[in-house]
């Protein structure tokens, strides 16, 4: 009797050790793809932003300053809307921290935020 209790002893332990393991494992694959989905957006954000700056760059160049005008503030009301958007869902408690040390304001109007421009816009062509 006392070999049969060490046996299923054995067996029940040598299953805690592989699920255990089987769980680490598991979570490191969830990590690594997780990070690799991360740097993606990631470098999607910086290229959007690269190419936002080189049209403000030319728009500066050539001396629009009213398309320059332009062009911010329909990434600011787009940003705004998608922020908005957001926040009514539920941001996480580290952003909007983040957010009220930036700008304490911005959260209380997020709630409300309507874009001025929906999903169409015209720019004025700088010649």
């Amino acid at each position: 009797m006392t070999k049969k209790i060490l046996v299923a002893i054995a067996c029940v332990l040598a299953l805690a050790i592989i699920w255990v393991v089987a769980l680490r494992v598991a979570y490191k694959l969830t990590s690594r793809r997780f990070d690799q989905v991360l740097i993606g957006v990631q470098a999607n954000l910086a290229f959007n932003r690269l190419i936002d700056d080189r049209r403000m760059a030319f728009l500066l160049s050539k001396g629009c300053i009213d398309q320059a005008k332009r062009h911010v503030d329909i990434n600011q009301d787009q940003d705004t809307e998608l922020l908005a958007e957001f926040y009514k869902t539920g941001l996480p408690p580290e952003a909007i921290q983040y957010i009220n040390l930036r700008d304490s304001k911005l959260l209380s109007t997020l709630g409300t935020f309507k874009s001025r421009y929906g999903m169409r816009w015209t720019e004025k062509v700088c010649k």
